[in-house]
């Protein structure tokens, strides 16, 4: 049994994601502005797992969102998150993207 990496189990006990024998490193933080959309490619990626967080900074209200982050082969892509639809009118924020890789 290993003593590092991520082992994720659902309500009943069953794993549902296993990387307890690789260990998982920051590749990329990126802070992005509320409107902004971007993307990066990241070619040592390649072949890897990888799982993005997107944390919305400077909240004034509990509607306010963070962006969306998805992967497409290489490369890494953010736009504003927009939760419509939604009574109280949620905004996108700025937010701190974090891509994780596990080699």
């Amino acid at each position: 049994m290993s003593v590092y990496g991520l082992r994720v189990r659902d309500a009943n006990g069953a794993i549902t994601l296993d990387v307890d024998d690789k260990i998982n490193r920051v590749r990329l933080a990126q802070e992005a502005e509320a409107t902004e959309s971007d993307s990066v490619a990241l070619p040592d990626i390649d072949g890897l797992l990888t799982v993005a967080m997107s944390f919305a900074i400077n909240i004034t209200a509990p509607q306010q969102t963070s962006h969306k982050v998805t992967r497409s082969g290489n490369t890494i892509s953010w736009e504003p998150y927009t939760w419509t639809p939604d009574p109280w009118g949620g905004s996108p924020m700025p937010s701190l993207i974090i891509i994780f890789i596990y080699v």
